[in-house]
């Protein structure tokens, strides 16, 4: 899978070079919020801050 995904980086790179920068920006934006999240959900200190019941529903969302 890993392998598959670094292919399609490089066969995805020419056609990113031909978009606006604003619809780059916003996707290299959006990545970082999207790890920060991600990762903030997975600290201990930030999960014993959440509503038992949010926790129940990020768990089922990361099993699917």
């Amino acid at each position: 899978m890993r392998a598959l995904c670094q292919v399609l980086l490089i066969i995805w790179y020419p056609f990113l070079c031909c978009w606006p920068s604003g619809i780059v920006l916003y996707m290299f934006c959006n990545s970082i919020i999207s790890i920060l999240q991600a990762s903030l959900m997975k600290s201990v200190w930030f999960q014993s801050k959440l509503n038992k019941k949010v926790m129940h529903y990020n768990y089922m969302l990361s099993t699917v």
